[in-house]
């Protein structure tokens, strides 16, 4: 990917590089639950953290996050990891979670693109 493309947010550019740095960070603290599920540690209030911050990009009125499905699938996804389940399929939400991140900085762009917005 060219990591000259922005995504244009009312007035605010981010840029892809930024984007993708974002969602590392973002991999990094959904996979965490995995490992916190496996040692038995409590898993909600990083969940909620995790909401808290998905949601929290309203403050800053970042369209392309707020407005955009794939953003609102991962924070569904998030929020069902409270729901009880065995280990199995819980490692499975999270990996499948992780890999639509990985995704989003493409996806932003190219709806960003779609939109008219600057590339």
């Amino acid at each position: 990917m060219d990591a000259n493309i922005n995504v244009k947010s009312n007035d605010r550019l981010i840029s892809q590089i930024t984007l993708e740095e974002y969602c590392n960070h973002l991999i990094d603290k959904i996979f965490n639950l995995l490992i916190l599920k496996e040692n038995n540690k409590d898993i909600n209030k990083p969940i909620d953290k995790i909401i808290e911050e998905l949601t929290g990009v309203t403050i800053y009125d970042i369209k392309p996050f707020i407005d955009n499905s794939y953003v609102l699938e991962i924070l569904f996804i998030v929020s069902g990891l409270k729901s009880k389940m065995d280990f199995t399929l819980y490692r499975t939400i999270i990996l499948d979670c992780c890999n639509l991140v990985s995704l989003l900085p493409e996806r932003l762009i190219e709806i960003n693109i779609n939109k008219g917005g600057k590339s």
